[in-house]
């Protein structure tokens, strides 16, 4: 949202939508007061946590799996993503600059798990000790999954857009319905709806779409949805123009 004024107040509004509903007709809406105060543009601070979802305790019982991650990191550090249950059973790693971070992090590879398992992820300088650490348990069981896989903050202007996304549909004759979105911060620029038969699957998708505008702030979204309508899972990230 570009920089703000220090010490000044804003106000932040929430609003709920119908699907495809007007973006000045919400079902509901919930606003607060934030003050603005400084971020420094290297963090001061090392930190890892893992970002709550709908379905973040639970795992298939075969892999791969991500988990979403916001960090801070003061030098390059590297970060660990382990999957246990007296003993790791799945680790993953990836390097990060200094500066700040959201992204999923995997895919933990795995096979033919059972019960219950802790999920940690940690942050340390390259070569260094552990700055800090976060805790998930996490449970198999039978639910829908979807990840943006696709490793960028940054859009073209004009389109083609490849959108890479990991899915996991459950086993149902129906199969689910799969929405992938590109909306401004007023309107829905561009939807694509395909079908996602039962199973696993790490598909690429292309939106098309023209002239965004480089002042603006979009988020492309993706949703699994039955084919009654009802919600299973999302995902989201937040873009700039090029």
């Amino acid at each position: 949202y570009g920089t703000l004024k220090k010490d000044k107040y804003y106000r932040v509004k929430t609003d709920l939508l119908a699907r495809d509903g007007a973006f000045n007709k919400p079902i509901a809406n919930d606003v607060y007061i934030a003050l603005a105060h400084p971020r420094p543009i290297i963090p001061n601070e090392d930190s890892i946590d893992i970002v709550l979802k709908p379905h973040s305790d639970r795992i298939s019982e075969t892999g791969p799996h991500y988990v979403k991650c916001d960090w801070a990191a003061t030098k390059p550090s590297t970060i660990v993503v382990t999957m246990s249950k007296n003993k790791v059973v799945a680790r993953v790693r990836k390097n990060v600059p200094r500066g700040y971070g959201l992204a999923d992090i995997g895919p933990l590879k795995f096979k033919n798990a059972k019960g219950s398992y802790e999920i940690k992820v940690t942050i340390r300088t390259r070569g260094g000790k552990v700055r800090d650490t976060d805790r998930l348990k996490v449970t198999v069981r039978q639910h829908d999954h979807m990840v943006i896989v696709s490793d960028y903050n940054e859009i073209p202007r004009k389109g083609p857009l490849k959108v890479r996304l990991y899915y996991v549909s459950l086993v149902v004759a129906t199969g689910r319905n799969l929405f992938l979105e590109l909306h401004s911060s007023k309107k829905l620029v561009k939807r694509i709806k395909a079908f996602a038969p039962p199973g696993v699957f790490d598909k690429t998708f292309t939106i098309n779409y023209n002239n965004l505008n480089r002042a603006d702030l979009y988020e492309i979204r993706t949703v699994l949805e039955t084919k009654s309508g009802l919600f299973e899972d999302s995902d989201s990230r937040f873009v700039t123009v090029k």
